[in-house]
């Protein structure tokens, strides 16, 4: 039977053929992550239409996220590891407004045509 295996499949040169040292073959293939992460936030939009054309709008987000990351190096306890997540944003804040520009007076139908629904948007993210 062992003839049947490939010379390089032998007990002499097993540990040449784990990529880690001190582990064996099939350790990798029971490895898992078992962290978690947690995100709450508060959001709030405000938005104001005016009669002439003129939107606008501001949203602000104030979040905390969090991850339990080996950070004091636990493994056994991962309540001692809870921090922010390195992509935590605490503050968020983003404004817009839009203008409809209005149709210019005794317009042609072809300049109707190409300056209706014409808009100036200016976003902004802070």
């Amino acid at each position: 039977m062992s003839s049947l295996l490939p010379a390089w499949h032998t007990a002499a040169n097993a540990a040449e053929r784990v990529p880690v040292l001190g582990e064996t073959q099939t350790a990798l293939v029971t490895s898992e992550f078992t962290g978690a992460s947690w995100y709450h936030s508060v959001q709030a939009t405000l938005r104001k239409q005016s009669s002439k054309g003129l939107t606008f709008q501001a949203a602000y987000t104030f979040s905390k996220a969090e991850s339990n990351p080996t950070v004091r190096n636990d493994q056994n306890d991962l309540t001692l590891n809870k921090a922010r997540a390195a992509f935590d944003r605490t503050h968020r804040l983003a404004a817009n407004f839009d203008y409809q520009l209005p149709l210019p007076a005794g317009a042609t139908w072809l300049e109707r045509a190409l300056t209706q629904g014409s808009s100036i948007i200016a976003p902004d993210k802070l």
